[in-house]
């Protein structure tokens, strides 16, 4: 009898109870399942074989088409004042989704294709697509660990207080109820969830004020005042937000203070009739654009999620709605920003707004050629309604000459976020400092690439025994504040080997202003870690250790503004001839200061530049 397990998020105890004999085959979809199998010493594949970079390309293009058409779609039964509740789920997050359940299918179906077997052994979780596939063999769903709430159904609380840090992670419902009721008691206490009446306004979509505190500074200086509508992130999570909202007269949107007792009953009202309408449709018919991938269907599963967010989030988006239709009647608004169109919230305001201009800022690193612009989706260009604010020119003539953006549309403003970073000098100290930053291996541009974690462990065993070899060497990991399961993965590679320290949501200019040299692990070369441009701006270098060998030829690698590295040369070498010459060191301190000149505009002035040309001019 020949038998095949497929693994996913399986335990060193569920291994035990599979057969292991020459009959049986094992292919691992994820890492810990892999890990398990070497730790028992099983031969096995990986679900890198099954997938070629052109699949994963063609997936990727399929979904990001899929999902352009599922937002423009106003068909569903599931409307509130004319906007569709089933269009406005964060993209991300359905991508997110559709790379995981995709991926996998097709490569359990390459899997199959040319061998036989009389049992396959398949986790529950791909239940959902394969039991209604004819298979020539008999499937058993096996009762594997249950499966992972997805990153968007579980918040990361970092609390930075003067005396007390710490990260928390709690369902997105609990986090919500908690977060309503503080940002009441400290609107009240601070004083910073109150409207100036005779101020003219601009309303911000998810801003950090840590982040932002230049553009709350200018709008406020210009005589505005900045109100706030955070959904996701609190912007009360630290004192150092609280006080720049007071200092800069910002007002902190609470959404049940925001919308009367009418309107409230109206609001329950539509709930109610929509929750009806999801709990009787069938199937929940013409909620989505057909979703099908080499004639595999993924409908029902599509539909089932879109229609599950929906009922989780139904307060979060009527609350959304009706706000957003209220500031639309309102004269007190001179524009709104927002640093993307693919959130909940910002698709709302995208969707119900005829009349306030819309303003999408640059939010991160991007850098894109013609080659790879089917990637663009993710910064959401495709959206654009009235006007963009980039950082400089490299993103103006992308726009303009591969995706044909009018150039009236676009305002060249620089980035506020770098307006008070410029170069500092190193601090003389006995240690060399490195400062190592851990890109998450993200699976929602090409799926699962299991050989990333290998190449993951050699590169961190490498920089931890560099440093131990070398006293005067003091390193530091960094992971990314995203939320993604890789950084737990992450984390126990460094600690199985030593006990060096790891960070996550400490300051990162704060880190960088301290280091001798940047390096930065990047999983994927499709997408440049805004950490290289910000080591750039400070002055430190940069050594970019890329895990994939598929170099994209932007801007910043023909001007040598950083030193790259592939994972499987001498690492240790190559840094410490870059941190023995100093040579070196000034050629890339030099390149990048000349690469920045294209890709930064108005350094030190783009907050004000961005108010004056999106509001003033």
């Amino acid at each position: 009898m020949k038998r095949l397990y497929i693994l996913d998020n399986t335990t060193q105890s569920q291994i035990e109870e599979m057969v292991i004999d020459d009959s049986s085959k094992f292919i691992t979809f994820d890492f810990v399942s892999h890990e398990n199998l070497l730790k028992k010493g099983i031969k096995h594949e990986i679900i890198d074989e099954f997938l070629t970079d052109d699949t994963r390309k063609e997936i990727f293009i399929f979904c990001s088409t899929w999902l352009k058409r599922h937002e423009e779609d106003n068909r569903s039964e599931f409307k509130i004042h004319d906007i569709d509740l089933t269009t406005i789920i964060d993209r991300n997050e359905l991508l997110e989704f559709l790379m995981e359940k995709i991926p996998k299918t097709v490569a359990f179906f390459n899997i199959i294709k040319n061998q036989k077997f009389d049992t396959i052994f398949v986790p529950s979780n791909m239940k959902d697509v394969l039991s209604k596939v004819d298979i020539d063999s008999e499937v058993r769903f096996m009762d594997m660990m249950d499966e992972e709430l997805m990153s968007f159904e579980t918040i990361n609380i970092p609390i930075n207080f003067k005396f007390f840090k710490k990260k928390y992670s709690m369902k997105r419902e609990r986090y919500y109820f908690i977060k309503k009721f503080l940002e009441r008691i400290y609107g009240k206490i601070f004083g910073i969830s109150k409207i100036i009446p005779n101020n003219k306004k601009i309303l911000l979509l998810e801003f950090d004020p840590e982040i932002h505190e230049n553009i709350l500074t200018e709008i406020n200086n210009q005589g505005f005042q900045a109100i706030l509508l955070n959904n996701r992130k609190t912007v009360i999570s630290s004192f150092q937000s609280i006080r720049i909202l007071k200092k800069t007269n910002s007002c902190m949107m609470i959404p049940n203070d925001w919308l009367n007792q009418d309107i409230m009953n109206k609001r329950d009202k539509l709930k109610r009739q929509i929750l009806k309408k999801i709990f009787q449709i069938k199937m929940f018919k013409a909620l989505i654009p057909e979703c099908k991938f080499q004639d595999i269907d993924f409908n029902d599963i599509m539909k089932h999620k879109i229609a599950s967010i929906i009922i989780q989030r139904i307060d979060e988006c009527l609350n959304t709605i009706l706000i957003a239709e209220s500031i639309n009647h309102r004269d007190d608004f001179l524009g709104i920003m927002t640093m993307n169109f693919s959130g909940e919230t910002e698709k709302i305001f995208l969707k119900s707004n005829n009349r306030i201009p819309i303003i999408l800022l640059q939010h991160a690193f991007a850098n894109y050629t013609k080659e790879i612009s089917y990637f663009d989706i993710l910064d959401d260009f495709h959206c654009i309604k009235n006007k963009i604010a980039v950082w400089g020119d490299a993103v103006k003539d992308y726009l303009v000459t591969v995706r044909s953006i009018p150039e009236e549309k676009i305002l060249v403003s620089g980035s506020p976020k770098y307006d008070s970073h410029s170069l500092i000098k190193n601090k003389k100290s006995g240690k060399i400092k490195l400062l190592i930053t851990l890109r998450p291996i993200i699976t929602h541009m090409e799926g699962y690439r299991l050989d990333l974690y290998d190449r993951y462990e050699k590169v961190i065993k490498d920089l931890i025994y560099f440093s131990n070899e070398n006293k005067k060497i003091e390193i530091k990991f960094k992971l990314h504040p995203q939320q993604n399961k890789s950084n737990n993965i992450l984390i126990d590679m460094i600690k199985k080997i030593s006990n060096v320290e790891i960070l996550q949501f400490e300051s990162i200019t704060d880190l960088l202003s301290e280091c001798d040299l940047h390096v930065n692990v990047a999983t994927d070369n499709f997408d440049a870690s805004s950490v290289i441009l910000e080591s750039m701006i400070l002055g430190r270098p940069t050594v970019n250790i890329q895990l994939q060998k598929n170099d994209i030829d932007f801007e910043f690698i023909k001007y040598d503004a950083i030193k790259s590295v592939y994972y499987d040369e001498d690492i240790v070498k190559k840094i410490s001839d870059l941190i023995n010459d100093g040579n070196q060191k000034d050629e890339l301190l030099k390149n990048s200061q000349l690469f920045l000149k294209r890709y930064l505009k108005n350094r030190n002035n783009a907050s004000k530049r961005l108010i004056d040309s999106a509001f003033r001019d």
